[in-house]
């Protein structure tokens, strides 16, 4: 997604290449172009094969938008100051545009880059196009600097909207029956770390503990290319919910698909979950659980959103028998769960204000619009 802000009109707009998430825009009155031809690679795997197919399936798209980018690049010199690259997956597009204009471009860096050859590139062809760079967190911050050490920018997190929350009907989760809910949010993917569950249900078997529920939402379907029994299942056409039924614990589990609105199941749960293996405590789902007052428990050592015993539980590795009797302790103890669900909104509300946050990248558009104009002018 694309976003163009005239500063002297203050009448952005949003490009983007599929309609999906454009119904926010336009509620606030927000024009929204669709672009389906907008063309995009990132190398954000961490294999060097899958990057290269990725690209070289992302040729034909470049090669059939060179009328399209011509296009937008004379609408940003003679209608916008500063466009802003929700995505690295645009950094090549941005490097193209570059080329017809010195507007201000900023990029938005909310993953980890792997550090290849690949990934050191895409970093330096970012800090060679960009006029500025936001990252969602310090950890992004220092991550593109260890991949191009001229890559600069500021740090804003993400912002929380504070509004009231209806849960999730009951009848959408038939097998809740007075059992705790446990929320896992996202679709599976390995780095996810989603499939660590059935561990985690597997120690609660043991322990007869068949009151906890681990209400899971999105795409659950598994790549061949996965290892082991996920790998079976996903050569099978099979999902994660075929895991859970061969291990024996499927009746810990309820698949939810796609939801409109995790957050109403957030708020019909004791407690978040998000077991990634890349050590990353600090997406979406960890502010929108902590901000609606549910303790979230996950893996990493930075602590500024989830800090052990107070906003959740963090771990610095993944030990199942220890997520399960946290776990445990919340279901059997609401209060304690409560508070630090409590503890963890506060945080929330004062580190991710949405007006506080959307000043910080206001000032970024700004200072970046003003560098622009001044090396034009020289």
């Amino acid at each position: 997604m694309l976003a163009a802000i005239d500063r002297t009109r203050a009448e952005p707009e949003v490009w983007c290449r599929s309609p999906g998430g454009l119904s926010f825009y336009a509620q606030i009155g927000i024009p929204c172009r669709v672009e389906p031809e907008l063309p995009r690679f990132s190398a954000g795997s961490y294999r060097l094969r899958d990057n290269l197919s990725q690209l070289r399936r992302s040729i034909p798209s470049f090669l059939r938008a060179r009328s399209l980018v011509r296009r937008l690049a004379e609408t940003i010199e003679h209608c916008f100051d500063v466009v802003h690259f929700n995505h690295t997956a645009f950094f090549l597009l941005a490097r193209w545009l570059r080329r017809y204009t010195r507007k201000a471009f900023v990029m938005h860096l909310r993953t980890q880059t792997p550090n290849s050859f690949l990934g050191r590139w895409q970093a330096r062809t970012i800090q060679r196009t960009m006029t500025s760079c936001v990252f969602i967190t310090e950890n992004e911050a220092s991550h593109h600097a260890s991949l191009s050490p001229l890559l600069r920018g500021k740090v804003i997190y993400n912002p929380f909207v504070d509004a009231a929350v209806e849960p999730l009907p009951s009848e959408l989760m038939p097998d809740v029956r007075g059992r705790t809910v446990i929320a896992s949010l996202g679709n599976y993917s390995w780095y996810r770390g989603i499939d660590r569950l059935i561990d985690i249900a597997l120690v609660l078997k043991e322990r007869e503990r068949r009151d906890i529920l681990f209400a899971v939402a999105g795409d659950m379907r598994l790549s061949a290319k996965l290892p082991g029994i996920l790998g079976e299942v996903g050569a099978r056409g099979g999902t994660f919910a075929d895991v859970a039924t061969h291990y024996g614990v499927e009746d810990a589990f309820t698949f939810l698909g796609h939801i409109s609105s995790p957050e109403r199941l957030i708020v019909a749960s004791r407690a978040v979950v998000t077991l990634t293996r890349e050590a990353n405590p600090w997406g979406r789902a960890v502010i929108e659980a902590l901000g609606l007052g549910r303790p979230v428990l996950g893996i990493g050592t930075w602590s500024r959103f989830i800090e052990h015993g107070t906003t959740g539980f963090l771990y610095p590795l993944f030990d199942a028998k220890q997520v399960a009797s946290d776990i445990i302790r919340l279901a059997d103890e609401p209060a304690y769960a409560a508070t630090l669900g409590a503890q963890g909104r506060m945080r929330i509300l004062k580190l991710c204000d949405a007006s506080d946050r959307a000043a910080d990248l206001l000032g970024v558009w700004e200072k970046a619009a003003e560098s622009a104009t001044a090396s034009v002018s020289h």
